[in-house]
């Protein structure tokens, strides 16, 4: 591969560098206006576009049309597990090792919810102090979350460890 000097680069030489890209065919599986030469690549790149027909597909028929069936039928129920399996090889795990899911605080708030219906009528919820205090707001949060509905006298109570 060559190197060019593009401040010396006439449009000829420019035209022919475009038209011999190897890559060219990239930049037509994106939403890109004509004219436009987009090179931010952040959270917000631009849209490809087998991700626009994807979210389609979702919305009319695994979700529109399936429901809550979808979980099953469109392997929602599985794709922690697929995601995960496609990261390992990059963080050298196998495959079966990573599940890719919701933050620590999510998967906590929604273990606490759970665990509370499986013990109603049960209202409270401990904790250890200080070892969990950075998860204490996340318990809070659940057994608010519980007094407005699922539950009647929720509270949440902290004690200190004997040792």
């Amino acid at each position: 591969m060559s190197s060019v000097d593009f401040t010396a680069a006439d449009d000829a030489t420019i035209a022919a560098l475009d038209r011999d890209d190897p890559l060219r065919a990239v930049r037509d599986q994106f939403e890109i206006p004509e004219g436009i030469i987009y090179l931010d690549g952040n959270s917000l790149g631009a849209l490809a576009r087998p991700v626009a027909e994807r979210v389609g597909a979702v919305l009319t028929r695994e979700w529109g049309r399936d429901l809550i069936g979808a979980w099953v039928s469109a392997g929602w129920i599985d794709m922690p597990r697929r995601v995960g399996a496609k990261v390992a090889p990059l963080i050298g795990a196998a495959p079966d090792e990573v599940v890719v899911a919701d933050s620590t605080s999510v998967n906590l708030f929604k273990c606490i919810l759970a665990a509370a219906d499986l013990n109603r009528p049960r209202s409270v919820i401990l904790t250890e102090w200080p070892k969990a205090s950075s998860r204490r707001p996340t318990a809070a949060s659940a057994t608010g979350r519980a007094h407005r509905g699922r539950w009647p006298r929720a509270s949440m109570r902290t004690r200190r460890p004997w040792c």
